[in-house]
């Protein structure tokens, strides 16, 4: 006989009108500028800050949004994006950050709750826009490269 030491309660929601990705599309690439590295003179150091959007359609009236960045091998413990390298190229020192449009940093590593994506609210036409920013960050030793990085994201609702 084994004995009860608790429940665990599963709960989720599904949602019948869901928004539709729209403006550039799903996949995006966003080209950060190419800068030298006295622009990352130090550690913690970030550079070339450059926006980019999702854009919605279909959401419904008034309905709160946020995008949910999956968690992977590619986001270290302080939620950031590393980078793939040349093989052989001894690049090191850079990581890349991603952050809302007010610029506060998301942490990619995290549970959506935990993110800090921040939410918007479509309008009367089922339309809304999540605004964010990538930038380099200088994470230790730098040596120059080219960088590369991607994340997931699905389309999360409040």
């Amino acid at each position: 006989m084994q004995a009860s030491d608790g429940t665990i309660t599963v709960s989720g929601s599904v949602n019948a009108g869901t928004c539709v990705i729209g403006g550039a599309g799903a996949d995006q690439t966003v080209a950060l500028p190419s800068i030298g590295t006295t622009a990352l003179a130090a550690v913690a150091d970030t550079a070339g800050a450059t926006p980019f959007s999702i854009a919605l359609t279909g959401c419904g009236i008034l309905k709160s949004v946020h995008a949910h960045f999956e968690p992977s091998d590619k986001t270290n413990d302080q939620g950031r994006l590393k980078p793939k390298f040349k093989l052989l190229s001894g690049a090191s020192g850079i990581e890349l950050e991603i952050l809302n449009g007010d610029g506060s940093l998301i942490k990619l590593n995290e549970a959506s709750d935990a993110q800090n994506s921040k939410s918007v609210i479509s309008g009367v036409d089922g339309s809304a826009t999540m605004k964010y920013i990538a930038r380099y960050y200088r994470s230790g030793t730098l040596k120059a490269s080219n960088v590369n990085a991607s994340l997931q994201y699905s389309v999360a609702y409040d």
